[in-house]
């Protein structure tokens, strides 16, 4: 059971943080389409978004 659940957790963060490496570099340009090649709606949606995982973490009430 624990070699089970070692592995899953190796696996998860392994995946959690190559997806969050992998998105951005895929994102930019699509940003960039959108606004017209404008750096300034690329920071405005990076802006955003560090706005909108601030607010995700506002219920979490304590950590274990």
């Amino acid at each position: 059971m624990s070699l089970v659940l070692s592995i899953t957790t190796i696996l998860t963060s392994v995946m959690s943080s190559t997806l969050a490496d992998a998105l951005p570099p895929a994102d930019t340009p699509f940003i960039l389409l959108l606004g017209g090649g404008s750096y300034s709606t690329l920071f405005a949606a990076g802006g955003a978004v560090a706005i909108l995982g601030g607010l995700a973490i506002l219920p979490v009430r304590r950590v274990r």
